[in-house]
């Protein structure tokens, strides 16, 4: 593995174990440390390839997945159809989605748009100021439905309301 593939998929297990920056760059300094616990880093550009190969065994012991990673498309042999956009819809999906219903009609909601989770996330971020939607009361979460159920009923309005292509008018001979 190239040494800008070991950095990239470092960064890609930053995301997925949703770890602070703080917390990175403590996993980063003691990941590449020596015996001793001296010479660690705080950033992956400065590392060796001992030390970025470290990392990534530490990062998989705190629970990375690489199989999991995200789509790509292109010749960089990712996961994703070639010719076809990556769709990453289960993305940042909230862990207590199965229990709590408001968060099944905000997904199907989400699935009927093709928008990612971050799409929700954002948006709630937009209009509350929370960051995730896990942390949304009750009132917020109608509120939220609300505004995508805007959405959707406007996409659907705008899809029914496109002109129809004319047909070509018959040649007088």
């Amino acid at each position: 593995m190239s040494r800008a593939s070991k950095i990239g998929m470092i960064h890609i297990a930053k995301k997925q174990l949703g770890l602070s920056d703080a917390d990175y760059r403590l996993l980063l300094m003691q990941a590449s440390s020596d015996a001793n616990g001296c010479g660690g880093l705080w950033s992956c550009a400065n590392m060796s390839d001992d030390q970025l190969t470290r990392v990534m065994l530490a990062m998989k012991r705190a629970g990375f997945d690489p199989a999991k990673g995200y789509a790509t498309t292109g010749k960089r042999g990712g996961k994703a159809a070639a010719g076809k956009p990556a769709r990453r819809v289960f993305a940042n999906r909230p862990k207590n989605t199965s229990e709590v219903p408001m968060l099944r009609k905000v997904e199907a909601l989400l699935a009927d748009a093709k928008r990612p989770w971050n799409y929700a996330h954002h948006t709630a971020k937009q209009m509350f100021g929370i960051e995730r939607l896990e942390w949304l009361d009750s009132s917020q979460l109608h509120k939220l439905i609300g505004a995508l159920q805007i959405d959707a009923d406007r996409r659907a309005k705008r899809k029914n309301t496109r002109k129809p292509t004319r047909k070509p008018r018959p040649r007088e001979a």
